[in-house]
């Protein structure tokens, strides 16, 4: 991760770019969910890290890009209902 940037000052940069379009779309969303702009933020320093440009919070690529995060996430940290099978039968 170190060669991606991870732990080096160019990782501020990406940080602080996002935290600047963060609060712009704070102000411009009202009343607003900060679970959504938050997770955007986060995958936004994540693309910028990897791939170099990052989404506007309201494009639908990222938004199914973390709805699809999200379910493979609950499916494989969820609560799978157990069946009891009866042992001699």
């Amino acid at each position: 991760m170190r060669n991606f940037g991870l732990g080096k000052k160019s990782l501020e940069q990406w940080v602080t770019t996002e935290a600047s379009c963060l609060c712009t779309a704070n102000k411009a969303r009202c009343p607003f969910s900060p679970k959504t702009l938050l997770n955007r933020a986060v995958c936004n320093v994540i693309s910028s890290l990897i791939y170099a440009p990052r989404f506007e919070y309201d494009d639908q690529r990222l938004a199914k890009i973390l709805h699809l995060l999200e379910d493979a996430l609950k499916e494989h940290f969820g609560l799978v209902p157990m069946v009891r099978v009866p042992v001699g039968h």
